[in-house]
């Protein structure tokens, strides 16, 4: 398969806002807006420490919210407005919105991954049905800004803290007894995605999940994201049923930063 490559260098820009959205999550807005359908991601650059991609949480002006889990993004928690960050893209492939009742999965930190695809959706006139997982209570954030986008949330929680009580997969079994949905959209820990997906299958009921691997360029360069021959920087993120079928890593294996072949349940993840 051909691929066309996406050079550039970073655009680097002032920091508006940054919002401490729970412990772990961390909502920073830059100077900045950018075209892209949802689902694509941007590569965020601090001068002198280390580049790295993630989701875009609203394109203008550009917002991203991230999950504070190692060195690079605890530096991007210490931002404070006025400070500079680079960014480039968007890149990557992003959700083909359809249908007109969706159900949109995110798990954890992958909530951010398909926020703005909700809003897209219920902005369009289609009915979202947003299904929000996390461990616990605490860890919940952008509910109240997605039900005011006019989506019908769902929360879940691990311990019964916050709404079902149980696993994603197992809510979006009990809401598929009592919906028809037209299209299911998914981010979330990669184990989350696999349950989910047999659910789906045995429902028989189309699905898109956006998928995470540790990138280094997210132009097609490094093949550090390849899965099955798929780079999930350009020939995903966002894989559709008939692609994810084919890619048997998913929930098998990842890759470190150093290239080596991983279990996928203990290579660390949102």
């Amino acid at each position: 398969m051909s691929r066309k490559l996406l050079p550039g260098l970073p655009t680097t820009v002032p920091v508006t806002a940054v919002t401490l959205d729970n412990e772990r999550m961390v909502t920073i807005t830059l100077d900045a807006k950018i075209n892209m359908e949802p689902g694509q991601f941007v590569m965020l650059w601090i001068p002198g420490i280390d580049e790295k991609p993630f989701s875009v949480l609203k394109p203008d002006p550009l917002t991203i919210s991230i999950a504070c889990i190692g060195p690079f993004t605890n530096k991007l928690r210490a931002l404070k407005p006025g400070d500079k960050l680079g960014y480039r893209g968007p890149y990557g492939k992003g959700f083909k919105i359809t249908g007109k009742k969706v159900l949109i999965v995110g798990g954890g930190c992958g909530l951010a991954s398909v926020a703005h695809l909700a809003t897209v959706c219920s902005g369009q006139g289609i009915e979202t049905h947003v299904l929000a997982a996390f461990k616990t209570k605490t860890e919940a954030f952008h509910l109240e800004t997605l039900e005011k986008a006019g989506c019908i949330m769902h929360p879940c929680t691990d311990d019964g803290s916050l709404g079902f009580k149980g696993y994603a997969a197992a809510l979006v079994a009990e809401l598929l007894q009592s919906n028809t949905f037209d299209q299911v959209y998914a981010c979330g820990p990669e184990m989350m995605l696999v349950t989910t997906r047999t659910v789906l299958d045995e429902a028989k009921v189309p699905y898109q999940f956006s998928l995470e691997r540790y990138m280094k360029c997210g132009i097609g360069i490094c093949d550090q994201c390849s899965m099955n021959g798929q780079l999930v920087c350009q020939d995903g993120p966002v894989f559709d049923q008939t692609q994810i079928v084919k890619l048997t890593e998913l929930g098998k294996f990842r890759r470190l930063v150093t290239g080596e072949k991983v279990s996928a349940i203990t290579a660390p993840s949102c």
